[in-house]
Formats: structure tokens, C-alpha cells, sequence
């Protein structure tokens, strides 16, 4: 099994990417892609590297996030974002959060805000 969650979106060469993933198959093992696209670009995908069985579907999965002070912090860590953010001043990262916390402080429930996220889950076999 070989599976891509949430990576797929960040390569240039998707094409190269999902051909890769085959490669990596035994005979009749099966690639799992969790992304954002559309169903039947990804489908594409697959069947452009020669992978069989394909299905793709969109589903939706709910995620607590973290109340909206603490979000952006946990979250730009995590990005490219980061380093610029931490060399910023601190009433420039004190505005940013305060502009973060007025625009989502209508979503929290029981201190984290729920996100129904939509992504594709497909599935192929070598």
C-alpha cells in the first residue's frame, strides 16, 4: 500500500508523483490518495500511471481546530509561513490574532471550532 494524505496538492509534477507510488506497488497492491481536488482529476491521475480499479469520490471530514487565539500559532509553524510571522512585531502577531479570534469566534463549540472539510479519497490498484 502506498498512501499520499494531503501531499499530492504540494508537488509540481503530480503525473511524476503518482507514477512513483505505482512503481512502489507490489503486483496488485493499491495507492490510497486522501487531497483537495476535484474527483476526476485525480482519477486521471491514477489512469495516466497505469493504475487499475480506480475510485474517487469526495467526502467530508469534520476537524475540531483549536479555539481561534491558539489556531494560528499551532498552524503557521507548520507552513512556509513561520519564519516571517516569528520575525514580525509583536502588535503586528497581537493584530493578527485579534483578527483571527473576531472572525471565528461565532464557530467555537465548547471551546474548538469545528471545519467540515471536503477532500477526494481515491483509491487504484497496480
Amino acid at each position: 500500500v502506498v498512501t499520499c494524505q494531503m501531499g499530492l496538492m504540494f508537488v509540481e509534477d503530480r503525473t511524476a508523483a503518482v507514477a512513483e507510488m505505482r512503481r512502489a506497488l507490489v503486483p496488485g497492491g493499491r495507492v490510497v490518495v486522501f487531497s483537495m481536488h476535484d474527483p476526476a482529476a485525480v482519477a486521471d491521475l491514477l489512469r495516466a500511471a497505469g493504475l487499475r480499479d480506480i475510485d474517487a469520490h469526495e467526502s467530508t471530514a469534520t476537524f475540531q481546530l483549536p479555539a481561534p487565539a491558539e489556531f494560528p500559532w499551532q498552524y503557521m509553524d507548520l507552513t512556509p509561513m513561520g519564519p516571517f510571522v516569528a520575525q514580525a512585531t509583536e502588535a503586528a502577531r497581537t493584530a493578527m490574532e485579534l483578527q483571527v479570534v473576531e472572525a471565528r469566534e461565532t464557530y467555537v463549540v465548547e471551546g474548538a471550532t469545528p471545519l467540515d472539510q471536503p477532500m477526494v479519497i481515491a483509491t487504484g490498484r497496480r
